[in-house]
C-alpha cells in the first residue's frame, strides 16, 4: 500500500482555505470543528477515488480521515472493509467496534461486526451483538434466523428453538420456520415434537396438499411407513390427481419394495399435466438410474418414454435421456434416432453432436460419423473437437490426407489459450502419423502436444509405448509413462505401457508387477496385455504360467504368428 505524498494532503488543505495556523488553535486530544470538517472532506475524496477504483489512494485517505476524527463512523466502516480485504481481521474488527460504539444502534456497523466476529471464531461476541440488534430491528427477521443458525451450529439447540418460537410469534406459522424447528427437534431426538411441527403447518394451511405430502415424505424418510401411507392417503383424499403426490409415492413404494406400484406412480407422475418438466425429468432420471444400478428389467422404460414423449415431444432433455438409456442398452439404431431428434431441437449444442458422432465411431460406422460431423460443422464451424472426431473417422478409413486436413483445420480454429484442446489435436496428429508409419513426424507432433499441455496422459502413454516398440529412448519413455501412471494409477492401459517399457529395459521382475496390475485392473480379457504378461512370466522363469497366459491371450483375439509360435515352442519369441 503506497503512502499519500505530503504535498497531496497539503494541496487539499490549501484548497479548503485552511492554513497551518488552524492546528495551533486546537487543544491536544480535543476534536475541533476544523478537524471534523477536514476529516469529512478527506473522506468524501476517498469515496470519490474508491468509486474510480483507485483503492490504494482511497485507503490512505480513509486512514487520514480517521486520524483527524477517530469518531468518523463512515470512514471507519470503509477502513474496516479495506482491512478485511487485506485479511487483516483484527484491524477490521477494531474499526467496526469503534464505529459501533459511536453509533450503538446502527444496523450496518453492528451486523458487519457480528459477521466478522463470527468468521474470526468469536462466537459469543457475535451472539451478543445479534441479541442486542434483534429488539432494535423488529423489521429484520433475518437477524433471528442468523442467530438461531449460530445456536444450532454450536449445539445450543434450546436457544435455537427459542429464536424460532419468537419468529413464529412475530410472523405466524411459516414453512421455513417450521422446517427449521423440525430439524432441531430431530437433532434433539424428539421425533414426536418434530412431526407435530408439520402437523401444525397443515392445520394452519389445510388446503395446501403439499404440506401433507411433506409430512408423508418425512415419515417415509424416517422409516415410519404406516404413518407415511396414512399421510399420503390424506393428501390423495384432498387432491387425488396431484402429480407431486404421484412422484412422492413412487419413492415411498420403492422403499417398501413394491416395484409394480412404484412404476405405476412414476407413470402417473410423468403423464400428469400439472407437474413441471424439471420435476418429471428428475423423477425419470432417478427411476432410470435406480433400475440400472439394480440390474432391473428395463422394458417398462420404453412404455414410460413413449408416454412422456407423446406429451412433451419438444423437450430435448427427455429425448437425450432416452438416447442415453438406449446407448447403455447397446440399441444403437434407436439411440441414433433419438439423437437425430436431439440435434434437430438443439442444433447449436456441441455436446449433443459430439455424442452423436462418438456413437457412430464406437461401432465403426465411420462414414456415418463423418456425415454427422459435417452437418454439425455447418452449425458450429468454430468447434475444434468436431474436426478431431472427423479426423479419427477418416484415419480409421485410412484416408489420411483428409484426416490430416481435418486436424489442421481444428488447430486453426482453436484459441491459443485452449492449451488442452491443442494438445489433444496434436496428439491425434501424432497417432495418425504413427498409423501411417512416419514415426519421426509422430514424435514431433507428440512433442508439440506436450509443449502445449505436458499432463496429457493419452499423449504420454502413446508416445511412451511407441518408443518402447522401437526400444528407443527408453529412459524418456519410462519417465513419461510413470507420470501418466501417477495421474491415473488404476488405468490398465497405462499400467501395461509402463510394464512393457520396463520389460524392454530388461527389468523383468518389476515389469511383471505392473503387467499383473494391468490385468487385475480390467485388462483380464485384453489379448495384448495378456501376451505381455506371459512374456514377463517367461523372463522371470515362470515358463508354465507364461504358456498358460499366451494361450489365454489367444482366446480373446486373433493370435499373431509370433504368439502362435510362442505357444507351440513354449519359448519367448521377440516380435519383429
Amino acid at each position: 500500500m503506497r503512502i499519500v505524498k505530503i504535498y497531496m494532503l497539503l494541496g487539499i488543505l490549501l484548497w479548503m482555505g485552511w492554513g497551518m495556523e488552524a492546528f495551533a488553535k486546537e487543544e491536544k486530544g480535543v476534536l475541533t470543528v476544523s478537524d471534523e470538517r477536514k476529516a469529512e472532506y478527506i473522506y468524501l475524496e476517498a469515496v470519490r477515488l474508491k468509486n474510480q477504483e483507485k483503492l490504494d489512494a482511497a485507503f490512505d485517505l480513509c486512514q487520514q480521515a480517521v486520524a483527524l476524527d477517530s469518531t468518523h463512523t463512515a470512514a471507519l466502516y470503509d477502513l474496516a472493509s479495506f482491512y478485511a480485504g487485506l485479511n487483516m481481521g483484527e484491524a477490521a474488527c477494531q474499526c467496526l467496534e469503534k464505529a459501533a460504539s459511536v453509533e450503538p444502534e446502527n444496523y450496518w456497523y453492528n451486523s458487519s461486526l457480528a459477521m466478522l466476529s463470527l468468521n474470526m471464531g468469536r462466537t459469543q461476541e457475535a451472539i451478543d451483538i445479534y441479541r442486542r440488534l434483534i429488539p432494535l430491528n423488529p423489521d429484520k427477521p433475518e437477524l433471528s434466523f442468523v442467530l438461531a443458525d449460530i445456536y444450532v451450529q454450536n449445539g445450543h439447540l434450546d436457544s435455537a428453538l427459542v429464536c424460532y418460537d419468537q419468529l413464529e410469534k412475530a410472523l405466524g406459522v411459516m414453512e421455513i420456520i417450521t422446517m427449521q424447528k423440525f430439524k432441531v427437534h430431530q437433532m434433539m431426538n424428539d421425533d414426536q415434537a418434530a412431526f407435530a411441527e408439520i402437523e401444525k403447518l397443515i392445520a394452519a394451511y389445510p388446503s395446501q396438499v403439499r404440506y401433507l405430502i411433506m409430512l408423508a415424505d418425512t415419515y417415509s424418510g424416517a422409516g415410519r411407513y404406516d404413518e407415511a401411507k396414512a399421510a399420503y392417503d390424506r393428501a390423495a383424499a384432498l387432491d387425488p390427481d396431484n402429480g407431486y403426490l404421484y412422484a412422492s409415492r413412487a419413492g415411498f413404494y420403492e422403499k417398501i419394495n413394491d416395484k409394480e406400484a412404484a412404476q405405476e406412480q412414476v407413470r402417473l407422475a410423468l403423464v400428469n399435466k400439472n407437474i413441471d418438466v424439471d420435476t418429471k425429468l428428475a423423477l425419470f432420471k432417478d427411476y432410470i438410474g435406480r433400475s440400472l444400478r439394480e440390474n432391473a428389467p428395463m422394458g417398462y422404460a420404453d412404455t414410460l418414454f413413449a408416454a412422456v414423449l407423446e406429451q412433451h415431444p419438444q423437450e430435448v432433455e427427455f429425448h437425450k435421456l432416452y438416447a442415453d438409456l438406449l446407448q447403455v442398452q447397446k440399441r444403437k439404431k434407436e439411440a441414433c434416432e433419438q439423437l437425430e431428434i436431439v440435434v434437430g431441437l438443439a442444433p447449436s449444442e456441441e455436446n449433443y453432436w459430439l455424442q452423436y458422432v462418438a456413437l457412430n465411431l464406437s461401432d465403426s460406422s465411420f462414414q456415418e460419423a463423418i456425415k454427422v460431423a459435417d452437418r454439425a460443422i455447418k452449425y458450429l464451424p468454430e468447434a475444434p473437437m468436431l474436426y478431431l472426431y472427423k479426423s479419427v473417422a477418416y484415419s480409421q478409413l485410412s484416408q489420411f490426407d483428409k484426416a490430416t486436413a481435418s486436424i489442421m483445420t481444428g488447430i486453426e480454429k482453436t484459441d491459443p489459450e485452449e492449451v488442452e484442446m491443442l494438445s489433444d489435436l496434436y496428439g491425434q496428429l501424432g497417432d495418425m502419423y504413427h498409423q501411417m508409419g512416419d514415426n519421426e513426424k509422430a514424435y514431433e507432433a507428440y512433442e508439440t502436444a506436450l509443449k502445449h499441455f505436458d499432463a496429457n496422459v493419452s499423449v504420454l502413454n502413446n508416445y511412451s509405448y511407441f518408443l518402447s516398440l522401437e526400444k528407443r529412448d527408453l529412459d524418456k519413455a519410462e519417465e513419461m509413462i510413470l507420470r501418466a501412471v501417477k495421474m491415473d494409477p488404476k488405468n490398465s492401459t497405462y499400467l501395461d505401457t509402463y510394464g512393457w517399457v520396463l520389460f524392454q529395459k530388461g527389468e523383468y521382475v518389476i515389469a511383471l508387477v505392473y503387467l499383473q496390475n494391468a490385468v487385475d485392473n480390467g485388462a483380464d480379457k485384453n489379448p495384448e496385455v495378456l501376451e505381455h504378461l506371459g512374456d514377463a512370466l517367461f523372463k522371470t522363469d515362470e515358463k508354465e504360467e507364461a504358456v498358460k497366459m499366451w494361450q489365454k491371450a489367444a482366446l480373446y483375439g486373433e493370435p499373431s504368428e509370433t504368439l502362435k509360435k510362442k505357444i507351440e515352442t513354449k519359448q519367448y519369441i521377440e516380435d519383429k
